[in-house]
């Protein structure tokens, strides 16, 4: 922690430019470094050799049991990843990497973040089991399929 002037204090390597939250800069820098990693990757090999991969963001509680992690946010985020939007953007895209967040991760951290192209995120509806949500679909570098 460090003290701020007026007494207050802030903690250690806080991220002021995104509000002071660390999720703003994990969004900002993740999705498209990964993407950018991917496509170094594909860019050498064959198309059966090529990655494909799906992330999803969510925030919520979690638990630790003698199983490992569980949780119903837990459950929600895997509901993410398996929905037919986020299938079908990646299928419709050139690129090696797909991206939902949850319409909470969305509303309270991709809009907050500096550097984000809010115009790259698409607003899709998730059923897939009992789970019916809205969800925001973003492939880095490439405009989202319709």
């Amino acid at each position: 922690m460090g003290r701020l002037p007026g007494g207050g204090y802030r903690r250690r390597g806080a991220d002021r430019r995104s509000g002071g939250r660390t999720q703003g800069r994990f969004v900002e820098l993740l999705p498209n470094r990964l993407d950018a990693l991917i496509r170094r990757h594909n860019a050498v090999r064959s198309e059966t050799r090529r990655l494909r991969l799906r992330m999803a963001l969510h925030a919520g509680e979690l638990l630790l049991d003698k199983h490992g992690v569980t949780g119903s946010s837990v459950n929600f985020v895997f509901r993410l990843l398996d929905a037919a939007p986020l299938k079908h953007a990646l299928a419709g895209s050139d690129g090696g990497l797909a991206l939902v967040v949850s319409d909470w991760f969305y509303e309270e951290v991709v809009r907050r973040a500096e550097r984000v192209e809010l115009a790259s995120y698409r607003p899709v509806h998730v059923s897939i089991k009992e789970t019916e949500a809205d969800a925001w679909v973003h492939i880095p570098g490439n405009a989202v399929p319709g």
